[in-house]
């Protein structure tokens, strides 16, 4: 017997940090896009409550994101975060991986959770999946009655950006399951910009993208703790590619090289382009590569 999805608003609640606009709901048991998500008292998903203060011996990783991070349509298990946590805890140390993603989050959103939460769950460590999406506007607003998008703005952000430089070659194929989520590189023009709700012109585009690693960057240098930006540029423009890696070098953000499984083979279903368990699977050794080639986030 199929159970009933809940709805992605039913798992949310209004937060009271502007910036973050809303928060998973804490002690969630519910169903949703047909597996089963719990949430523990912190909010986050998760089995368990993580302890606070960090126990002595443990290595901390604060995983910050958006539904990918959360794992949209797959099980915790099979989530790249609990991969990454049982791969580095098989390497003789204990390892816990703090999944603190959120379905709609932007990268705004992502560095107000870590300023006004992290410092709680004492991390050693702070890795970001970025999305090109994560340009745009967070799936809920603080008050759309008072600050209303307009409609063709919605529809074109869910659509891929006109831009001259069109990205790489891409390889031809027969295959349908070769297709690309090109959605995954979107971001918002200058043109777009102008007809966003000036409440929320801060967290969007190119400029806000720019504050919000600044803010990462601030909280986690406080902290003296390395943090990792996984970030796929290969659709950006070069110029912008170059000013951003220009970016991370100098607010001492560490960018592995990196690219996120976009083939349609790694989609729940040729509807929906979020991560199948095969997809988290190759994301999660993609980002411990990293990790080992940068030597950073790797427990002692």
């Amino acid at each position: 017997m199929e159970i009933e999805d809940a709805p992605l608003g039913a798992l949310l609640l209004p937060s009271e940090y502007r910036d973050l606009i809303y928060e998973l709901k804490p002690n969630l048991d519910t169903c949703f896009h047909q597996v089963r998500v719990l949430t523990n008292s912190q909010g986050l998903r998760s089995p368990v409550t993580y302890a606070q203060p960090k126990p002595p011996g443990l290595y901390r990783i604060l995983l910050l994101g958006d539904s990918q991070t959360f794992g949209w349509g797959v099980s915790y298990s099979e989530t790249f975060g609990a991969l990454l946590a049982t791969e580095l805890s098989s390497r003789g140390r204990a390892v816990e991986v703090v999944n603190a993603g959120i379905p709609g989050y932007n990268t705004t959103q992502e560095a107000a959770f870590l300023k006004y939460y992290g410092s709680g769950y004492q991390p050693d460590c702070v890795l970001v999946l970025f999305i090109g999406n994560d340009f745009g506007l967070p799936t809920f607003l603080l008050d759309p009655s008072k600050a209303p998008v307009p409609a063709s703005y919605v529809l074109e952000l869910l659509k891929k950006t006109a831009r001259s430089w069109s990205g790489p070659p891409k390889p031809v194929s027969t295959d349908p399951w070769e297709a690309v989520d090109e959605s995954l590189f979107d971001w918002v023009s200058e043109e777009e910009m102008a007809r966003v709700p000036e409440a929320y012109r801060h967290m969007v585009g190119v400029s806000g993208y720019r504050r919000a690693l600044g803010s990462l960057a601030e909280t986690a240098k406080s902290w003296g703790v390395p943090i990792v930006n996984f970030a796929d540029y290969r659709m950006l423009d070069p110029p912008l590619v170059d000013e951003l890696v220009r970016l991370h070098e100098s607010l001492g953000i560490v960018r592995p090289e990196f690219q996120y499984p976009v083939r349609m083979r790694y989609w729940l279903n040729r509807r929906d382009p979020h991560l199948n368990p095969a997809g988290h699977k190759i994301l999660a050794e993609r980002m411990l590569k990293g990790l080992e080639e940068e030597g950073v986030c790797r427990p002692q």
